[in-house]
């Protein structure tokens, strides 16, 4: 949609290398590092596929609760992009394998994995038919994947981009663009054994719905964002799945000060949700976010929406790509990039469970322009941060560490691979703090997908 000036990438290097030496020597902001999350430590960088046939893209990444992990990324084998999967057992990455459909002749896209607390998961990706995309998945039993299958029949126009989430019992909701004339917004439920019938979960046929996200509670409820035109302004509509049907659509941002982009969710084990977004106030884009209740303090169900407000006060630029993560406990965090007049930085705010914090940089090494922030929670409140910045040569991968209480950490690199650009960054936690993240790097002759551990 938008994307930040990466022309004032070496322009910005050479305004601030003078400061390198204060920077890479202290926090730059009073930030300490807890003993919990200095007990971990990341490992080295690894390529974690092998096919040099052509181009690895857009990896994504999910762990169970014992440390296992699965990435999944399209890859070009000289003609068409295909889906692939690489398994992590907890100590090592085996072998990469295809995931799609045997002998698939067409291109596919947009690939994303979701993981219960055993170890099984699902994938769900865009493949082209010959006439349109549509939605296929594939399920792992905890050991091998099975065969792919097509989890949408609305055969009136391209289904792009979708999301998928799990929860413990292994129960899975996807969503995914679809046009129909309109473009609208479609899902489907895993009932832990078979897909059923995809159904729209919006209504609103005034304007194109774009962008949705989803996640999951412990009891198999789920809630949906997307952002919807509405003739004058994209605002942030959601609903809310009760294990069995989808309620009715609704408008969560109130503030009716501009067009509202990007939308996020997370939930947690009780049903508790943040969404954070991009919205425009004439001026520039700011983050919002809105919480979801779905218990009151006396353990009525109410299952409602609160009111949108800013989470962020920095009117130097515009903040854009927010992304969030939430604890058993209800805790959150948002994170995004913002514009200081010289280059696109990292920021963050904490959401206690009542009421957000102050917004806080980062990062805090200022070489270059900073992108494509994510976020991941632990159940004890810790929290990695994720993103790609620009160093003066090339893009890198840096992270910073939350304890869970009141500190972010020093921002690190983890990836030390010279030879070109490291992009598109994602993380995952598992329930003991450790992590995995993805990335795909250039290596001197084509982009592969690399990870690093945190353990």
């Amino acid at each position: 949609m938008r994307f930040g000036n990466k022309q004032n990438d070496v322009f910005t290097v050479f305004l601030t290398i003078a400061f390198l030496f204060f920077f890479t020597s202290c926090d730059g902001g009073g930030n300490n590092t807890s003993s919990s999350q200095t007990s971990k430590e990341w490992g080295e960088a690894e390529m974690i596929e092998t096919d040099d046939t052509g181009a690895a893209d857009f990896p994504q990444i999910a762990m169970d609760d014992d440390g296992n992990a699965i990435a999944v990324w399209k890859q070009f084998d000289g003609s068409i992009f295909h889906i692939w999967a690489g398994y992590f057992d907890g100590a090592t990455w085996g072998t990469a394998e295809i995931i799609e459909i045997e002998d698939n002749a067409r291109n596919t896209d947009s690939p994303q994995i979701a993981m219960d607390d055993d170890g099984n998961a699902i994938a769900v990706w865009s493949q082209h038919d010959g006439f349109r995309y549509n939605i296929w998945a594939n399920y792992f039993d905890g050991t091998d994947w099975g065969t792919a299958e097509l989890i949408e029949t609305d055969n009136s126009g391209n289904a792009e981009l979708p999301q998928i989430v799990m929860d413990a019992d292994g129960n899975a909701v996807a969503v995914w663009e679809q046009r129909d004339g309109t473009r609208n917004i479609r899902a489907n439920y895993f009932d832990g054994a078979t897909w059923g019938t995809a159904v729209t979960i919006e209504t609103d046929d005034t304007g194109n719905a774009y962008s949705p996200q989803i996640d999951m509670d412990g009891e198999g409820n789920a809630i949906a964002v997307w952002s919807q035109f509405d003739g004058f302004n994209y605002n942030i509509w959601a609903n809310y799945f009760d294990g069995t049907a989808w309620g009715t659509a609704e408008i969560i941002d109130t503030n009716n000060v501009g067009s509202a982009y990007s939308p996020q969710i997370a939930m947690n084990h009780d049903g508790n949700a943040v969404s954070v977004w991009e919205q425009h106030d004439s001026f520039r884009y700011n983050i919002w976010a809105n919480n979801f209740i779905l218990y009151d303090e006396d353990e009525e169900e109410v299952a409602e929406w609160g009111m949108g407000m800013s989470i962020e006060d920095e009117n130097t630029g515009d903040a854009e790509s927010p992304q969030i993560a939430m604890d058993d406990d209800g805790n959150a965090i948002a994170v995004w990039m913002q514009f200081d007049g010289f280059r696109y930085n990292i920021w963050a705010n904490h959401f206690d469970g009542t009421a957000w914090g102050m917004a806080e940089l980062i990062e805090t090494v200022d070489y270059g322009n900073a992108y494509s922030p994510q976020i991941a929670m632990g159940d004890d409140g810790n929290a990695i941060a994720v993103w790609t910045q620009y160093d003066g040569f090339r893009y890198n991968i840096w992270v910073n560490h939350f304890d869970g209480t009141t500190w972010w950490g020093i921002a690190e690199l983890i990836e030390t691979v010279d030879t070109g650009n490291a992009e598109s960054p994602q993380i995952a936690m598992d329930d003991d703090g450790n992590a995995i993240a993805v990335w795909t790097q250039f290596d001197g002759s084509q982009f592969s997908i690399y990870a690093n551990r945190f353990e």
